[in-house]
């Protein structure tokens, strides 16, 4: 494995990961691998970094990277796993982070249908992972490969970040058609109709057509509006219901 370092804002976090190898917010009941420790301090979690893995919400992202940008080097690649864009600026991350840093970064970003917890449970599963320059997105994927994630390679960044802001449109609906008791006929339509949308608004954007056929799209749509642990399905569920 690789000695990951985890930037956090709370010592309290820091802490319980460091001697018990538990994150105390997140999956409480999942222990953490020993290579994993965690930090306050953006100095150390940077200094010798030859990655970083960039998982801060789509909105708070600008707060976020605009103090660390003196301390990313120019060529570390960023991975971001950052799904959505810019509520304002309609920016994918691919513009929204060398905008912020001020200058071009290689990056990568991974995609896929992947809950946190059956990551954690090692349950098999697959993701892929996206960036302009095939060698950064080899490089990238090797370090998430292990026994339990395969993780495939493609140089179509716009269609796996449209992929991956879409899709939570679609859960939201999906999970109003379960609120309102409206039966799977009605979610599977909206599921088939939703992907066909997905693809023709990804290519007209520059997407290779084929992308949203693969895990980044109908392997993402499927999990998001059809499985139970959806954030997103939850709060149209909620909506629904009234």
């Amino acid at each position: 494995g690789n000695a990951v370092t985890l930037l956090t804002r709370r010592d309290d976090v820091a802490e319980s990961i460091n001697s018990k190898h538990i994150n105390p917010s997140h999956l409480t009941d999942c222990p953490l691998p020993p290579l994993l420790s965690a930090t306050t301090s953006a100095e150390v979690a940077l200094k010798g970094a030859a990655f970083v893995v960039h998982a801060i919400p789509v909105q708070a992202t600008a707060a976020f990277l605009e103090p660390l940008k003196s301390l990313i080097e120019p060529d570390m690649p960023i991975i971001s796993t950052s799904k959505g864009v810019h509520s304002e600026t309609l920016e994918t991350m691919a513009e929204l982070v060398p905008r912020i840093l001020g200058r071009p970064q290689p990056m990568a970003f991974l995609s896929g249908p992947t809950f946190a917890k059956e990551l954690m449970k090692e349950y098999p599963s697959g993701a892929v992972m996206a960036s302009t320059d095939a060698a950064v997105a080899d490089a990238c994927a090797e370090l998430f490969h292990c026994d339990a994630l395969r993780v495939y390679t493609t140089t179509d960044v716009v269609g796996v970040e449209v992929g991956g802001a879409l899709k939570n449109v679609y859960a939201l609906a999906a999970g109003a058609i379960e609120g309102m008791g409206l039966g799977t006929n009605s979610a599977a339509f909206l599921v088939t109709r939703g992907c066909a949308e997905m693809n023709a608004l990804s290519v007209a954007m520059g997407a290779r057509a084929h992308t949203m056929a693969g895990l980044a799209g109908v392997g993402d749509l499927m999990l998001t509006c059809l499985g139970g642990a959806s954030r997103n399905k939850a709060v149209g569920a909620r909506i629904g219901s009234g």
